[in-house]
């Protein structure tokens, strides 16, 4: 244990990649970041106080949480009287939710409860532009403001990928925008038991598309081609990315190394979304016994909490009102091209959205079920890709029974005759069934991705030729 300690060791673990004391070490953090030192003082905390916001703000919430994510962050942001807030936002009660904001125009802090907290970002990502189509119609401003903790972040980007084009800002607390090495961890055991991690991950299967999608980008397909779509466009909303650092966190691919983090994010994801303007919050610097003593570990200041602490306000604050982050324009490259399916869903989408923005006045009730549809589509399609990726390890997996029940009765046969074989054999033959099952897996997995690209198509027909 002493060796394991010791100095020497640690800086050799470090200079391998892995990381046991979760200290920020020189480049985890991108090139001009700036660090927001913590609030250590109720007195402290009053100084800093919420700017006018400047247009409708939505909140949206992360992985496995609710709007109450929020409850803190709301009444800091409306102290000051120029911010009211709204309504809450869920899908299926969209009716109600237009009639409160057409109630209280004057209103410009709005959150958004996700129908599924364990969606996969791509599905949820309609709610997010459902919600800006309901504000945006009763309001005088043309665009709006996001902010969102954890995957919040991730909905966000995708409902930019998918084509939302009404956004000026984006602030995020703790967005896993490279993924998350716990994802790896989670979908292996079907949740993280204990630490501060439990109360985000105890009830996530590892089939949720969430999971699915917050694997390390690494190894995540869809996560790699919204990055590379991302630099490829050409107008961008003004992105202030949020994370901080003081409880160790894991890292790698499979999640077997320590990195700098917050406990679910590593300092490297958090910050990771290229060309955004990134704050990383420091652990705090008082010593423990100190009456002002704040550890950055605690539950208030962590991945869990760091939605509601008055550090994050500060850094929130400033990442909303700073000119700095408004929309910008870079020079257009070529990208990674979509699925055929997810494009004509995202045609399909816009259309809906471009013809409402314009009709302000006709009742979006009636596009209400082809929009339920579009995301019902997204859905069986990140649930091909999980049992598609599912068959696949199982036969990768099974391949390597086979063979290792090959060698056995070989070694068998020659020390033993036929009987002694018979082990290795009866090993080879339940490795090929499993091998069998998971061809099987991937064949329906292949039809499923089939059958919802040609229902993209008809929805998509079906938008055009109905507007």
């Amino acid at each position: 244990m002493r060796i394991a300690r010791s100095p020497i060791v640690q800086k050799l673990r470090i200079m391998a990649g892995d990381n046991p004391t979760g200290a920020v070490q020189p480049g985890d953090l991108p090139t001009d970041t700036v660090t927001i030192n913590p609030i250590e003082s109720a007195t402290e905390s009053l100084t800093h106080k919420p700017a006018s916001l400047q247009r409708p703000v939505i909140l949206i919430n992360g992985l496995a949480r609710n709007a109450h994510d929020w409850d803190k962050m709301v009444p800091w942001l409306t102290s000051n009287p120029d911010n009211q807030f709204g309504a809450v936002y869920k899908k299926g009660q969209d009716e109600a939710f237009e009639n409160a904001v057409k109630s209280r125009p004057e209103a410009n802090v709005f959150v958004l409860d996700p129908s599924d907290n364990l969606a996969s970002p791509r599905v949820l990502a309609g709610e997010v532009r459902r919600m800006i189509n309901h504000i945006l119609r009763h309001s005088e401003a043309d665009k709006v403001d996001l902010v969102g903790h954890s995957q919040g972040g991730l909905d966000i980007l995708a409902a930019l990928d998918q084509g939302e084009d009404r956004v000026e800002r984006v602030v995020t607390l703790a967005t896993p925008w490279k993924g998350a090495a716990v994802a790896s961890v989670a979908r292996r055991f079907d949740g993280w038991a204990g630490g501060s991690l439990g109360g985000v991950l105890a009830p996530v299967g590892r089939d949720k598309g969430a999971l699915f999608d917050l694997r390390p980008i690494e190894k995540n397909e869809w996560l790699q081609g919204v990055h590379d779509r991302w630099q490829a466009r050409s107008e961008r909303p003004g992105v202030t990315a949020i994370s901080g650092s003081g409880t160790p966190t894991p890292g790698g691919q499979e999640g077997v190394s320590i990195s700098a983090g917050d406990g679910f994010v590593s300092i490297q994801s958090g910050l990771g979304l290229p060309g955004a303007r990134t704050y990383h919050l420091a652990p705090g610097q008082w010593a423990p016994g100190d009456q002002n003593f704040r550890a950055f570990h605690t539950l208030d200041v962590n991945h869990l909490g760091i939605a509601g602490n008055s550090t994050a306000f500060k850094a929130v604050g400033q990442a909303l009102t700073d000119t700095s982050t408004e929309a910008t324009s870079v020079q257009k490259r070529t990208s990674t091209p979509k699925l055929p399916a997810e494009a004509n869903l995202d045609q399909g989408e816009d259309l809906i959205h471009d013809h409402l923005r314009v009709h302000s006045k006709e009742p979006i009730q009636r596009w209400l079920p082809v929009l339920d549809e579009i995301q019902g589509v997204r859905q069986k399609i990140v649930d091909s890709q999980i049992d598609q990726r599912a068959g696949e390890l199982k036969t990768d997996r099974a391949r390597w029974i086979v063979g290792a029940g090959v060698a056995a009765g070989a070694v068998g046969c020659y020390f033993g005759g036929a009987l002694g074989s018979l082990p290795g054999a009866v090993t080879a033959l339940v490795g090929a069934h499993r091998m069998w099952d998971g061809i099987q897996e991937q064949k329906q997995a292949q039809l499923a991705q089939t059958d919802a690209a040609a229902v993209a198509v008809h929805l998509k027909d079906y938008v055009e030729a109905n507007l």
